[in-house]
């Protein structure tokens, strides 16, 4: 990863950008990098998520039922197996 210095900060967006990191417990350095990424990358493309929290509840009641019937026999218990 490469650096990049910032020069010129405005007292306000200095103040600005130490407040948001305090309160999200982080660095400046992170609070910078978000705001860049959400204002040059606004699809996420880029991002890397660590967790399937983006594809909770994302189902519809269609997408249920469709899985549900495929699923269906797997269920299904052979008895002729557990004989």
């Amino acid at each position: 990863m490469h650096a990049i210095s910032l020069r010129n900060i405005e007292p306000q967006l200095e103040k600005a950008l130490k407040k948001k990191a305090l309160s999200d417990k982080t660095s400046v350095n992170k609070v910078i990098i978000e705001s860049l990424r959400k204002e040059l990358l606004p699809s996420g493309k880029e991002r890397r998520y660590d967790d399937l929290s983006a594809l909770a509840g994302t189902w519809s009641d269609e997408d249920l039922e469709e899985f549900k019937s495929a699923t269906a026999d797997l269920n299904a218990i052979d008895k002729d197996l557990w004989k």
